[in-house]
Formats: C-alpha cells, sequence, structure tokens
C-alpha cells in the first residue's frame, strides 16, 4: 500500500523526534529553519545540531540508558561540561568539549552504564576516555555516522518543513 508523501514526511519528523528524546515540535522546527538559512546542506547542517545537543551526547557515550534519562541527569546537576556543571539538556557542544559525569553519580551508575555500554558503541565522532568517566566530542558527525535505532530519513523531515 503506497503512502501519500504527506504521512511519508510525518512520519519520518515522528520517527526523529522520537529517536532525540521525543523533542519538542517547536525545537526540532527551530533547528530545521536555522540549519535552512545557513548556506551549508540542510540535512547534514540539521543532524550535526541534533547530533551536538549535550543530552544526546550522553546517551550516545552510554553515560544514560536513553535520551530522557540523560535529560534528567543534566537537569539534576550531575553531568558536567569542561569541568563546569551544566543544567542545559540543549547546550550546544563544540569540537574538544569533555563531557563527565560527576564523581558521586558515577559511582552510583556504575553497574547501569557497564550494561548500557554493552547494548550500543560509541560512534567515532566521540572519544570515551573509562577510567575518569569521560567522553570528548571530536568531529561533526556524517550522516552515515549515527546509529539510529530505527529507520530515520532527515531528508522527509526536511521536505516536511519545506512546505
Amino acid at each position: 500500500m503506497n503512502k501519500k508523501p504527506y504521512a511519508l514526511q510525518l512520519a519520518a519528523k515522528q520517527r526523529i523526534r522520537k529517536e532525540y528524546g521525543s523533542i519538542s515540535e517547536h525545537v526540532l522546527r527551530r533547528i530545521h529553519d536555522t540549519s535552512a538559512a545557513s548556506r551549508k546542506q540542510t540535512i547534514s547542517d540539521m543532524i550535526a545540531s541534533l547530533e551536538s545537543r549535550l543530552e544526546t551526547a550522553v546517551f550516545r557515550l552510554n553515560f544514560a540508558p536513553s535520551v530522557k534519562s540523560a535529560r534528567q541527569l543534566i537537569t539534576h546537576r550531575k553531568i558536567k561540561v569542561n569541568g563546569k556543571i551544566t543544567t542545559a539538556p540543549s547546550y550546544k557542544l563544540k569540537i574538544g568539549d569533555e563531557i563527565e559525569i560527576q564523581d558521586k553519580m558515577a559511582d552510583i551508575l556504575q553497574p547501569q552504564l557497564e550494561q548500557q555500554a554493552q547494548k550500543h558503541d560509541v560512534p567515532s565522532y566521540f572519544e570515551v576516555i573509562k577510567p575518569e568517566r569521560k567522553g570528548k566530542f571530536i568531529n561533526i558527525p556524517n550522516i552515515e555516522d549515527i546509529p539510529y535505532s530505527e529507520n530515520v530519513e532527515p531528508n522527509l523531515v526536511i521536505e516536511f518543513y519545506a512546505r
């Protein structure tokens, strides 16, 4: 059964929102609009913006079992970026930023973190420093590098917002 283009685009948008922890419609629209306004490739820029959010990084580094729980760790002041506590899940990481779990929290989360690390590998655009429970954002990801759990099609999301 063929779906109509709008239905395909809407489903793709919902999948990408789910992939990034039920990111709000407003935030996704803002990220798209910012990406479309830049002179770069819209799809790559939008995905790079989503992947460089702190909440996504905490999840990808296996510091949390989901993006939502990563968001909670951040808002509860358990995550540091470059040695400073950061409470904004939408904080945009720059290349070279170090993300770490506070010492007390790392001891509590250790069994859960080890179990989580077995579920998915850390993407190539992050570097994990295990003994110190740190991670580093080393480069902007390409679409092919991102380990999506579902069939996410960013090009359909771009088409959805271009309407």
